[in-house]
């Protein structure tokens, strides 16, 4: 995993995203409250899922097999990781 962050970032240590590898969904949860932008992209930079999503939750997804990135993007900072 590789955290890429701005001066004033979410804390990673308490953000869970599982199962990895996912098929059908992912569950998110430990952001901190208040509502976010959870956005994952290739490794191309393109943009496949968009979400606004609360502290927890259980998100569908339909991606092809390969690496993704996420970030999180909330009042209180950023996270990407990979």
């Amino acid at each position: 995993m590789v955290l890429v962050s701005t001066p004033s970032s979410l804390p990673k240590s308490t953000i869970n995203l599982y199962p990895n590898p996912a098929t059908n969904q992912i569950v998110l949860n430990g952001l901190p409250e208040g509502l976010h932008t959870f956005t994952i992209t290739d490794v191309l930079g393109r943009v496949v899922s968009t979400k606004q999503v609360n502290n927890s939750e259980v998100l569908p997804i339909d991606l092809s097999a390969g690496p993704y990135l996420y970030q999180v993007l909330g009042q209180k900072g950023r996270l990407v990781v990979r």
